[in-house]
């Protein structure tokens, strides 16, 4: 994976505040951007905004937004919270090694395969 590669989340979650900042702002009203040497020049920039807001410098400014530590959504020492709903009565360990065992060390009914 490269640098860039590793940013392109940022890329794709940031991109559009600059497009909302741009049609806020008239950036698409100008009647250059309709000739076919505009749109070349729209294309090239976004394509360098895009790796721009890839780079590892933007990452760091906005790791707090898209990627958000979660240690403070669980309070210090008080570890899992126990669910409310019934667990299973057995593990999926448990249950894939009885399946590989096959039908002969199944319990329970004969008349359906053993289950």
């Amino acid at each position: 994976m490269t640098t860039l590669g590793a940013g392109t989340l940022y890329g794709y979650l940031l991109h559009g505040f600059l497009i909302r900042g741009a049609r806020f702002l008239g950036g698409y009203d100008d009647p250059f951007l309709e000739t076919p040497s505009g749109r070349v020049a729209v294309t090239l920039a976004a394509a360098l905004v895009v790796t721009a807001l890839c780079t590892p410098p933007v990452r760091r400014v906005f790791r707090y937004v898209v990627e958000p530590r979660m240690e403070w959504a669980r309070a210090a020492g008080t570890g899992p919270v126990p669910p409310t709903y019934a667990q299973p009565s057995e593990t999926y360990t448990e249950r894939r090694q009885r399946e590989l065992q096959g039908p002969a060390h199944r319990t329970g009914r004969p008349d359906r395969g053993g289950r």
